[in-house]
């Protein structure tokens, strides 16, 4: 698995499930209430891997990640996010 560093803004859609470190945040994450806009600290490229005794592949998606409220990190599937820089062009 490689990690791009991106540092920039990414916008997350609106219902987009979002995971954190945060104590107090389900394992299976939230869903967002509205869109939100965060500088993205790094994107995983995600990766598949055979799966064990004839079982299917696992395949674990590209993620972006960034720093939240209370400096946890949270992070969500990379196809739920759209770059700022796209949408500000005509």
């Amino acid at each position: 698995m490689t990690a791009t560093v991106l540092i920039g803004k990414t916008r997350i859609r609106k219902g987009s499930i979002v995971k954190s470190t945060a104590p107090d945040w389900p394992l299976a994450g939230r869903p967002l209430k509205r869109d939100t806009e965060v500088r993205v600290a790094y994107r995983d490229a995600g990766y598949s891997k055979p799966g064990y005794r004839g079982e299917p592949d696992i395949k674990v998606p590209a993620t972006v990640r960034w720093a939240g409220s209370g400096g946890y990190w949270r992070w969500t599937d990379a196809t739920n996010t759209e770059s700022v820089a796209e949408l500000s062009s005509p």
